[in-house]
């Protein structure tokens, strides 16, 4: 569904596949990837597990309230 979604969102960069090993909120969103090389992102949609989402938006202050809901 991610493939399909994408091919449909012509102004917005997807990224299949890629690990995130840490996610802040600073005007928009910084991904760390696995290397530890910085992604900027106005917009963020996580197709992962809730576990392994709850796990990236720890550190995100405007999911405090769907972080404590995955617990």
């Amino acid at each position: 569904y991610t493939e399909t979604l994408g091919k449909r969102l012509t102004r917005t960069a997807l990224r299949l596949g890629t690990g995130i090993r840490r996610i802040r909120e600073e005007s928009g969103f910084v991904l760390e990837d696995e290397q530890g090389q910085a992604m900027r992102f106005d917009r963020l949609v996580l197709a992962t597990s809730a576990r392994d989402a709850a796990r990236l938006l720890a550190d995100v202050p405007a999911a405090a309230g769907l972080h404590t809901v995955a617990r």
